[in-house]
């Protein structure tokens, strides 16, 4: 579902036509607003001139990010296990033909679940932020720079959305990490320490660590020694 809010003013419409080196604007106004859950079609007759090439964009609403909303549910109930991640630009890792098995490697990642529809995958990269992580205890703003540029070295070419894995996705990685060990260190990539502390986001967006062998030894952010930052994205099948 999208949801695009309407523009309060009649749409305005500008056409640029250089001949010659001399550049012409014109410009149509409708008198009716945009609308929301309208597509617009716009068409314009130019009747002058021959071998004119028009180019142009319709600049509207920009979305502010995309989020995915996941949960697990049984006859007991339901529970939240992620909201998406808004510190990114959370869109997908993209679209394919035919989504990979789960326990394989895609394009040197791999993938963790499949649930038909859609894949997770793992990146074979991760990096540690460092002891310095303390000197972000107070600074959000530069936590979440420092965070995003993170990811962005681990990601992956032509793969997009990279992520902190949720808690769940961590608990998944956990439990793979023997295999998925073994493939990323015959592939070159970088095997999982189960001793080691990985960032993960929480259902309300919550910067959190955990170690990843030990579900009970988890907390807020700010811990003084060396967190890894190991992302995940999700790819559709198209």
């Amino acid at each position: 579902m999208h949801l695009l809010p309407p523009c309060s003013q009649p749409a305005s419409i500008s056409v640029n036509i250089t001949i010659g080196g001399t550049t012409k604007t014109y410009t149509y106004s409708t008198s009716d607003e945009l609308e929301a859950g309208y597509k617009i079609s716009i068409e314009g007759t130019y009747t002058e001139a021959v071998g004119v090439t028009l180019s142009g964009t319709i600049t509207g609403a920009a979305w502010l990010g995309e989020r995915t909303i996941r949960f697990d549910f049984d006859e007991s109930g339901s529970c939240s296990s992620d909201n998406g991640d808004e510190g990114n630009d959370n869109e997908e890792g993209g679209g394919v033909s035919e989504l990979p098995a789960v326990g394989t490697l895609y394009q040197g990642c791999y993938v963790l679940a499949n649930n038909g529809t859609t894949a997770t995958l793992l990146s074979p990269n991760e990096v540690s932020i460092g002891k310095s992580y303390s000197t972000y205890a107070y600074d959000a703003d530069g936590l979440a720079e420092t965070i995003n540029n993170l990811i962005a070295s681990t990601a992956i070419d032509g793969i997009n959305g990279w992520r902190l894995p949720t808690l769940a996705e961590l608990n998944v990685i956990y439990s793979a990490s023997e295999t998925a060990s073994d493939l990323f260190e015959a592939d070159g990539g970088t095997v999982l320490t189960n001793a080691r502390k990985y960032f993960y986001t929480d259902a309300e967006g919550d910067l959190l660590y955990r170690v990843l062998s030990s579900p009970d030894t988890s907390g807020d952010a700010d811990f003084p020694s060396a967190t890894y930052v190991r992302p995940v994205t999700i790819i559709t099948k198209q």
